[in-house]
């Protein structure tokens, strides 16, 4: 048996220990509760190398999530935008952030919602990319390649 004094000081130690949480020895956490649908790309254009990217996020979980950017190895970069109607004029506009509620699904589609992949110099049949949100989490997904004029 172990005395009041010893299990108090090891429970102290353990508090107040300097180590790493569980899971952060392994990187980001996926995020919980958040899963992707319906993933595809678009051809790339005959000397572009931008394209976008759709989906449909479902929140699963019972907390909120919000996504703030993306990541693959296919593209340099890649941001969240939205398309804006202003009377005649059509703009697209960077989103800095997306909240997906608990319940929620958000449809990234065209004319709405959307990833664009910068500087992508070729399209795989398939292309895997890292949905991320402000937490550090991740959400991998795979994206289909789609012919142009095909949604």
């Amino acid at each position: 048996m172990f005395s009041r004094g010893l299990i108090w000081a090891l429970s102290l130690l353990a508090a107040s220990s300097q180590l790493p949480a569980a899971g952060q020895l392994a990187g980001p956490l996926p995020a919980a509760g958040l899963h992707v649908e319906n993933a595809w790309l678009r051809q790339l254009l005959p000397g572009q190398n931008k394209t976008a990217g759709y989906f449909d996020i479902i929140n699963n979980g019972l907390e909120p999530v919000t996504l703030v950017g993306a990541s693959s190895n296919a593209a340099a970069a890649i941001e969240i935008h939205r398309i804006i109607y202003d009377g005649d004029m059509v703009r697209m506009r960077r989103v800095e952030k997306v909240v997906v509620a608990p319940g929620e699904t958000v449809r990234f589609r065209p004319g709405g919602l959307h990833l664009m992949l910068f500087q992508v110099s070729a399209l795989a049949e398939y292309t895997k990319v890292q949905l991320l949100t402000d937490t550090g989490g991740r959400i991998g997904a795979v994206f289909r390649q789609v012919p142009l004029g095909v949604e």
